[in-house]
């Protein structure tokens, strides 16, 4: 039991300020090592989706690597595909954007962390499309919040979208993707 006087919720994100910092020195520097094995990583989740809950992706470098790292494929993948398409990161990205979603909801922030994925992934559609990647898209397009982000540009590529339906009819993501189109 606390005798502080601050609401919880105050009180949760000065706790988060004083450990913020120290830890995402700890995992900059070897992030693509910690990348590779996210699933095997809880505290680098929790510090992942607690900066964006908190609204702090915008002030830290830990994020800009992040970004720098989700667009490089991993190093010990035998496809060349980008980190962000892997099966257990786009898990990872998928919850950032709920968790700053969230945050934003209680508080007015920008979404910071979202624009910088909607780029990434509105810069090689393609690579967007054709991997787990999609699933973070169509993240993007369900919440209010961040989709007017997507949704201009993901109607454009409506035409790719359909062909990539027709070559992979089994895709899961396409599919989803095409039926939020609708």
């Amino acid at each position: 039991m606390t005798t502080s006087k601050k609401d919880p919720a105050t009180r949760a994100n000065e706790l988060f300020k004083i450990a913020q910092k120290p830890l995402e020195i700890f995992f900059e520097e070897k992030l693509q090592y910690y990348l590779q094995d996210i699933k095997d990583q809880p505290v680098l989740k929790a510090l992942c989706l607690a900066i964006c809950y908190y609204g702090c992706a915008m002030d830290s470098d830990f994020v800009d690597e992040l970004t720098r790292q989700l667009q490089k494929p991993l190093q010990n993948s035998t496809d060349k595909c980008k980190a962000i398409g892997d099966a257990n990161i786009h898990r990872l990205i998928r919850e950032m954007v709920k968790a700053e979603n969230a945050g934003h909801s209680e508080a007015e922030r920008p979404l910071d962390f979202s624009k910088k994925v909607a780029s990434i992934l509105m810069k090689d559609f393609e690579h967007t499309l054709s991997t787990r990647a999609v699933f973070i898209l169509i993240e993007l397009i369900e919440n209010k919040a961040t989709n007017g982000l997507v949704m201009k540009q993901v109607l454009a590529y409506k035409p790719e979208i359909q062909a990539m339906h027709k070559k992979e009819p089994k895709s899961a993501g396409v599919n989803i993707l095409m039926k939020k189109l609708e």
